[in-house]
């Protein structure tokens, strides 16, 4: 309908999910929240530093093949990338991947790291309000 704000929130594997969706769908803003660009970057994030030299995580290649930055490639909206300090599930790292990959394809992308917050609980940071009013206000619903 006319002048309503279609946004997508992924969260974590969700993240990747709903980049897909944004690519297919019309669709004004997406946030993506604690995930990571691919699932073998995160697979290896998994991976104790010791153990990287030695251990090379295999991804399935339909879940290799999930890649929420080429999904985005040509996204028309605003995205918004949330990362925690704390989060180990999904280091701030992926999210500042995912970030930059996005702004060198010209996509309209925002990144804010939560200090303190980890996997799960951004939405509950002070912050969090503030930083998705100031997102959904540049946000444009198009036709």
């Amino acid at each position: 309908s006319a002048n309503k704000k279609h946004v997508l929130y992924g969260f974590s594997l969700g993240g990747m999910v709903a980049a897909q969706v944004a690519r297919d769908r019309a669709v004004h803003g997406l946030v993506l929240e604690a995930t990571s660009p691919n699932v073998e970057s995160w697979a290896r994030t998994q991976t104790p530093l010791w153990a990287r030299p030695l251990v090379k995580p295999r991804v399935e290649p339909t879940l290799a093949s999930v890649d929420s930055t080429r999904a985005l490639v040509a996204f028309p909206g605003e995205v918004l990338v949330l990362a925690g300090t704390a989060d180990r599930q999904a280091p701030p790292v992926l999210s500042e991947q995912i970030h930059r990959a996005l702004v060198r394809a010209g996509v309209r992308s925002h990144i804010e790291v939560i200090e303190g917050a980890g996997h799960g609980s951004i939405m509950r940071q002070p912050g969090f309000a503030a930083v998705m009013r100031n997102f959904l206000s540049t946000v444009e619903a198009r036709p």
